[in-house]
């Protein structure tokens, strides 16, 4: 079952928590690579704690492990990301077998197999998202600088349209071209 005098107090304290990192902005005032370890391990015990309050092996919000898992591939490496759905998966497993109540192994199977898959998925996305914004802004640095080049030292700016950028997909040229 839920635990009503468990599940009130997380939502109060994740309130304030998410009060605190939307306005205060920690990742602002101190380094981001520690403040992102300190949030995705507050975020971490907030879903286990919440899932516990919402009726551990029953509860219907197994699911956050998985939008944790994808906030966590957008921040850290592949491994790490790899690592931390080990760990999540580890336990949601024990937070499972530590209840009483009844969720058969297939289900909770596929609820832990999900974890790692999710992660490695998101990892994979967010590095190819990654490595085609860095190649659209180094050739789009290479074009501004060969138009410099070409103008005669004018000051290097691009003044030609960005064909990529501007073109429509699947339209027809202006009649007369």
């Amino acid at each position: 079952g839920t635990i009503p005098s468990l599940a009130w107090p997380i939502m109060a304290v994740s309130l304030v928590y998410g009060f605190y990192v939307a306005i205060w902005e920690p990742f602002n005032n101190y380094p981001l690579k520690r403040t992102s370890y300190l949030t995705s391990l507050a975020d971490a015990l907030f879903i286990m704690f919440w899932i516990i309050a919402t009726g551990m092996a029953n509860s219907p919000f197994f699911l956050l492990w998985y939008i944790s898992i994808i906030a966590i591939a957008q921040r850290f490496t592949f491994v790490a990301t790899v690592v931390t759905s080990i760990i999540y998966a580890v336990t949601y497993i024990v937070i499972v077998r530590s209840d009483i109540g009844y969720i058969t192994s297939a289900d909770m199977f596929l609820r832990v197999l999900y974890i790692p898959i999710v992660g490695v998925l998101a990892a994979f996305f967010s590095r190819e998202f990654e490595t085609q914004v860095e190649d659209k802004l180094r050739a789009k640095a290479d074009r501004k600088s060969d138009v410099g080049d070409d103008s005669g030292g004018g000051g290097g700016e691009d003044t030609a349209p960005d064909n990529a950028e501007n073109a429509s997909v699947g339209t027809a040229p202006p009649a007369g071209s």
